[in-house]
């Protein structure tokens, strides 16, 4: 991998980050709890994969799976709050 292409895989989780704060703070409604439950996760994930020696890959893996799973928290809490 060159130098470009590993810069790029340097920011592209900042350029994530920045959309997902885009998307809620100008979602209206329920939505807005989900998507920062994804960023909590995602956060989350990329912390504990980085506390455990993780390359990129790992801490890309662990940022996904940790959203999903409070993503999947926040649409349950969304379903509470809305009934």
């Amino acid at each position: 991998m060159d130098n470009a292409q590993h810069r790029i895989l340097q920011i592209l989780p900042w350029i994530i980050l920045l959309g997902l704060i885009f998307v809620a703070v100008f979602s209206t409604g329920l939505y807005r709890i989900v998507t920062l439950f994804i960023i909590f996760g995602a956060l989350l994930g990329w912390l504990r994969a980085t506390r455990k020696g993780g390359n990129l890959a790992d801490k890309f893996q662990w940022a996904a799976v940790h959203g999903l799973i409070l993503m999947v928290v926040g649409f349950v809490w969304t379903i509470f709050v809305a009934t």
